[in-house]
């Protein structure tokens, strides 16, 4: 049964059919049992070596693509940031309203906000962290998103985030999120649950799968957030853009269940970099509707690899531990709290190819770092302290 669960959640966190997660389910069928947790975070690094693999095999790192996802959980936005094409961010703000007040003053009388990001940029679920204490202090409740599913060990490490839980809830900040969610008490509705057979799945278009998901998402809220006896406040945390006529049934859906139409968040970029975060217009030119509020996150400036926005979160520049530099074969380094399970999300995460070595980027605290080629670990954790 642990082995069911543990292939479903690390097999099923983003939609099957995407290139990305049909090479990964060869990954998971390696070993005939799994009966620790170092087993299913071996499996998942070997998901990443073979998106690493893919990648140096010219697979598109595009911004917005399934690789500049998994570059991105490897700490690695600097190498999608070289292949962005398309029309030029809009300029940032610097006048006024701040951005997390002016959604929460925008949500007094909603029932649900639908908050969209794109998903291979971490720097705008980054908006997260600040918006989750005020809407926990304004009486939300629940905790709903797209890149979610009911993860294996849930209940033997309440409150920590687990890479079980979703491939794209494996990046670093995601897990700062979902770390908050657990903190704060809010019930999870998970949208990577209860999908149809992966046969069924590979059969549609990227854009269907995300229509089908967010339908699903709609009658499960409805269901088992907006059915019972108290009134729940939603926020509802969509990792792509689903398609005007997907987004407008779901908020069709949420408005029916909960009799309040709910607010629409688009997460967008701006720019310069190292500009604040941003009101923007909530029209802009990529042909999708205008949401209610668009937020501008500045693009991504980079220092010694690393992004700046780590920086402004108050992540400190850690410099790698000797052991794992200058290796001659592709590298993986996680580091953890220091007494945390192999299964929890880490606190950063570097995807090193051959002959790089690049700081890390941690908050103050104690972790322990680790690394791994495929051919299995780099010499033995190395203890961190960061100040």
């Amino acid at each position: 049964m642990f082995l069911a669960l543990a292939l479903a959640a690390c097999d099923t966190g983003r939609p099957a059919a995407s290139p990305y997660l049909m090479a990964s389910r060869a990954e998971f069928t390696r070993s005939a049992s799994w009966d620790e947790e170092s087993d299913i975070a071996a499996a998942a690094r070997d998901f990443l070596f073979s998106q690493t693999e893919l990648y140096l095999s010219g697979a598109s790192p595009a911004a917005g693509g399934p690789m500049a996802e998994i570059l991105a959980l490897m700490g690695r936005e600097d190498l999608i940031t070289a292949a962005q094409t398309g029309a030029p961010p809009a300029r940032c703000s610097v006048r006024p309203p701040e951005p997390v007040s002016h959604v929460r003053r925008a949500a007094q009388d909603a029932a649900a906000i639908i908050l969209i990001e794109d998903g291979s940029q971490p720097r705008h679920r980054a908006f997260l962290v600040p918006l989750l204490s005020g809407l926990v202090e304004d009486g939300f409740t629940v905790y709903a998103a797209d890149a979610l599913s009911a993860g294996a060990g849930r209940a033997a490490f309440p409150g920590i985030p687990l890479i079980t839980e979703g491939v794209l809830a494996r990046d670093p900040v995601y897990g700062r999120v979902l770390r908050q969610v657990k903190a704060q008490g809010l019930m999870i509705v998970e949208g990577s649950s209860g999908w149809s057979p992966p046969s069924e799945i590979a059969r549609l278009t990227p854009e269907e799968r995300a229509a089908r998901q967010v339908d699903m998402l709609g009658e499960r809220l409805a269901t088992e957030a907006f059915s019972g006896a108290e009134p729940a406040r939603v926020l509802l945390h969509l990792s792509r853009h689903p398609g005007d006529n997907a987004l407008a049934r779901l908020e069709a859906r949420l408005e029916g269940a909960s009799g309040r139409a709910p607010l629409t968040v688009q997460m967008s970029d701006c720019e310069p970099p190292g500009s604040p975060r941003s009101v923007l217009p909530a029209e802009d030119a990529s042909g999708e509707g205008a949401p209610d509020i668009r937020i501008g996150e500045p693009v991504a400036g980079f220092r010694n690899g690393r992004p700046d926005w780590r920086r402004q979160l108050g992540d400190r520049e850690v410099t790698l531990p000797a052991a794992f530099r200058g290796l001659d074969a592709p590298v993986i380094v996680e580091v953890r709290r220091e007494a945390e399970t192999a299964l929890a999300v880490p606190e950063d995460r570097l995807l090193l190819l051959p002959g790089e070595s690049l700081p890390l980027m941690l908050p103050p605290g104690r972790y322990r770092a680790e690394a791994w080629t495929r051919d299995g670990p780099v010499g033995e954790p190395v203890p961190l302290t960061v100040r």
